[in-house]
């Protein structure tokens, strides 16, 4: 547990499943007002109300981080309410199975806005506002596909080199106040892998629970990752106890990434 992290302003983006659900759920039982997005409000209501259920403070803030006009939105409210953005985590992210080389260019921009644009445009808002009252910290979600790339991601895997980009450039700008991480997950058990465990058994002809068996093996640590495992990376990034860490990849891939 990170005391300091006690009554602090934490929006988290895309929160409504998977590695964001449990990114809330973790800063919740820390103690944090967590401002829970998502762009379907109903995901983003049960994640609140599981934090409260808890006993902590949340609320739902749904909307489309890749429209600037939400994301001013949701920031202008938070700001209403709370008065200040303590900690961001950009955790929106999008994944779609294709070859890279014949995609169109409009899943290319896709994989671009909904990873890397809402990244800048939420990071942006609340650089300004941080800045303002001279502290924060922003952690953004990235992927170990960023660093060693992958097949049939499509542009998955260059949008998320970009938020690496991103995340040291803000980092090296906004510093000393303002400290800019990002956690790079690896196979992490999700709606989303078990939509990519379905699709390439499929292709192998083999059962889902071979796949997985067999996808564990190449593993270290003999394990697919959980929404938890990422959400400990998180906290303590955002945490006091990371103070001298700025601009860092954080690697939470059970050894599948080591750099």
């Amino acid at each position: 547990m990170y005391p300091d992290l006690q009554d602090k302003v934490v929006i988290v983006t895309g929160a409504g499943a998977g590695i964001g659900r449990g990114i809330a759920l973790r800063f919740g039982r820390e103690g944090s007002i967590v401002v829970v997005n998502d762009l379907r409000p109903e995901a983003a209501r049960e994640v609140a109300q599981a934090i409260a259920a808890a006993g902590g403070h949340a609320i739902s803030l749904p909307g489309d981080m890749t429209d600037e006009l939400e994301v001013n939105k949701m920031f202008d409210e938070v700001l209403r309410i709370y008065g200040r953005v303590d900690i961001l985590v950009n955790n929106v992210g999008l994944f779609e199975f294709g070859p890279l080389v014949g995609s169109a260019t409009e899943d290319w921009d896709k994989d671009f806005r909904v990873n890397v644009k809402s990244t800048y445009l939420c990071s942006n808002r609340a650089a300004q506002e941080m800045k303002r009252a001279g502290k924060g910290r922003i952690i953004n979600i990235a992927s170990g596909a960023g660093k060693i790339g992958g097949t049939w991601s499509r542009g998955y895997a260059a949008a998320k080199w970009a938020v690496l980009g991103l995340t040291k450039s803000l980092a090296l700008e906004l510093a000393p106040e303002i400290r800019v991480n990002a956690v790079c997950p690896g196979i992490i058990d999700t709606d989303m892998d078990a939509a990519f465990v379905e699709e390439f058994s499929r292709r192998q002809g083999i059962t889902p629970e071979e796949f997985k068996k067999n996808r564990a093996a190449s593993i270290p640590l003999r394990r697919t990752g959980t929404p938890e495992d990422v959400a400990k990376a998180v906290v303590f990034l955002a945490s006091d106890e990371a103070s001298y860490t700025i601009g860092e990849a954080f690697n939470v891939s059970g050894g599948l990434v080591m750099h």
